[in-house]
């Protein structure tokens, strides 16, 4: 039975490392900002992301928390934090704002 349930966990790693995060259409346009341009935009929420290395780790993690923003209506993140495990699983806890970004 060992057998049988290693080879599972194999296929579903494998699996998952198939796996990729596609950046949205309306999340190309969502840009990170500092805390100086966030006081001048509207606050929409907190988004979290966790991957694991092998469906992409840090760069998954930042396409998921723009796809969040972005389905949120937002249009720029202020990362609050990012961190890197020993395993290369990245997590990303970013605020979600909406700015006029017009040149006037």
């Amino acid at each position: 039975m060992t057998i049988k349930y290693f080879y599972i966990s194999l296929l579903t790693l494998a699996i998952l490392g198939c796996q990729t995060i596609e950046l949205l259409p309306e999340a190309k346009q969502v840009r990170t900002i500092s805390p100086v341009v966030a006081e001048k935009c509207q606050h929409i929420g907190l988004v979290n992301a966790f991957e694991i290395y092998l469906a992409g780790g840090m760069e998954a993690a930042q396409l998921n928390i723009r796809n969040q923003a972005a389905k949120l209506g937002g249009n720029s993140i202020l990362i609050v934090s990012e961190n890197i495990d020993k395993h290369q699983h990245a997590k990303i806890m970013a605020e979600v704002y909406k700015c006029n970004f017009e040149n006037k």
